[in-house]
């Protein structure tokens, strides 16, 4: 019984573990992102004020698109528990 109970303290340790690693790398990639987006709407800011329009408009548009396009798809799948 003694071994068990030893096996089972041992699992769960190791899936707190488990859990706390992809806590941090799901927080990571959302600081990174966020980090990621606002550098590129800065570069679309300095696209505008030196006068390239097509430059903004990609970075900008794809940008935003993209933003969009992933909360579209986090709502989607929450919607679907």
């Amino acid at each position: 019984m003694r071994q068990w109970e030893s096996e089972s303290d041992h699992r769960r340790a190791m899936e707190r573990e488990e859990m706390r690693i992809f806590a941090r790398a799901d927080l990571l990639g959302r600081v990174l992102s966020f980090a990621f987006v606002l550098v590129s709407l800065a570069v679309t800011v300095f696209a505008i004020v030196y006068r390239q329009p097509w430059v903004a408009a990609i970075l900008g548009g794809t940008t935003i698109g993209s933003i969009v396009w992933a909360f579209m798809r986090t709502h989607r799948d929450a919607g679907k528990d």
